[in-house]
């Protein structure tokens, strides 16, 4: 049997598409006058101070009472430096591809934003009237990747079932969050990502960084998209739940054809040595299992050169 395989780079447009603005939004800001990069940090940046009456810069801000609103946005399109930003777009490939294969375009934005807004909320709780602004794209991201947990690390759904390497596997019916936490692969995958970004945001180990990790930013885009998936998760008329065929209750194999017993060896049977699928007695269907060791990278602040002015103190998300 001849497998089809997928090009190396398969990334989806909208992907790319928001990379791509990202980069834009990066080169330009690298562009403007240091003074007016400072003033973009502090308009667009989410500022706990902004909040909180009686704190430094309360009222003082520019934006004003707009900025009050969109910066619980508009701060994940701001990044610190070009390891920031790579990083994020890197995350972004790995878990927001299988979210927009699921979702859609639409529903991949409104979870992000979702995720971001999410993020600031937590930022704001546990650090209310900071003046160190928080930029960055990772609580987005972050709730992708909570998003994600709910779906992708179900057997045949990462790597396909039946030899079948398509995007209809994206939408197999998502786990409960009761079955998600019963899962090994997924309590492992979260125990972990809390522990990275507890470790490398908490501690301040991380070399270089002069400013410090919003984990809680991530934390908080996370829960968004682990809590709030079913919210944004395509409904059940969208879902693949059979295809003719395979038996998704019992399927858990890999190969689409199975030698019939008593015949050539592997490699040699020809196409009257097989039979369909559904002609297999289930104790010969073998078993096909994904595994994850993806952790989340850490995360750099800003990094711009020339001064200590107020972004050099930023937080990064």
């Amino acid at each position: 049997m001849q497998n089809r395989r997928e090009p190396i780079f398969n990334i989806p447009a909208a992907i790319v598409a928001v990379a791509v603005l990202l980069t834009a939004i990066h080169i330009v800001r690298m562009l403007l006058p240091e003074m007016a990069d400072v003033w973009a940090i502090f308009a667009f940046g989410f500022v706990p101070a902004r909040y909180a009456a009686g704190a430094q810069l309360f009222g003082q801000l520019p934006g004003g009472g707009g900025a009050d609103v969109w910066t619980f946005v508009s701060y994940a399109f701001l990044h610190g430096d070009w390891v920031h930003l790579g990083v994020n777009v890197a995350w972004m490939v790995a878990f927001g591809t299988p979210v927009l294969r699921r979702f859609g375009a639409a529903r991949f934005v409104a979870l992000s934003l979702a995720a971001a807004v999410g993020g600031a909320a937590l930022h704001l709780i546990t650090h209310w009237g900071a003046v160190a602004p928080m930029i960055g794209a990772s609580a987005a991201i972050s709730g992708q990747m909570g998003a994600a947990t709910r779906f992708a690390f179900q057997r045949n759904v990462m790597f396909g079932v039946a030899g079948r390497d398509d995007d209809r596997r994206w939408r197999r019916p998502a786990m409960s969050l009761v079955a998600a936490f019963r899962d090994v692969r997924v309590l492992a995958f979260v125990g972990v990502w809390f522990a990275v970004n507890y470790v490398f945001g908490a501690t301040d180990i991380v070399p270089g960084v002069s400013a410090a990790i919003a984990w809680q930013a991530h934390v908080g885009g996370f829960l968004v998209g682990l809590l709030l998936f079913p919210l944004f998760d395509i409904p059940k008329s969208r879902q693949i739940v059979d295809d003719p065929g395979i038996d998704w209750r019992t399927a858990r194999y890999s190969a689409r054809w199975q030698q019939v017993p008593g015949d050539q060896g592997p490699g040699d049977q020809g196409p009257g040595d097989q039979v369909p699928e559904d002609q297999v007695r289930p104790d010969q269907v073998q078993s096909d299992q994904v595994q994850s060791d993806q952790v989340p990278g850490e995360e750099r602040g800003p990094d711009r050169p020339g001064g200590d002015g107020p972004d050099q103190k930023s937080g990064s998300s």
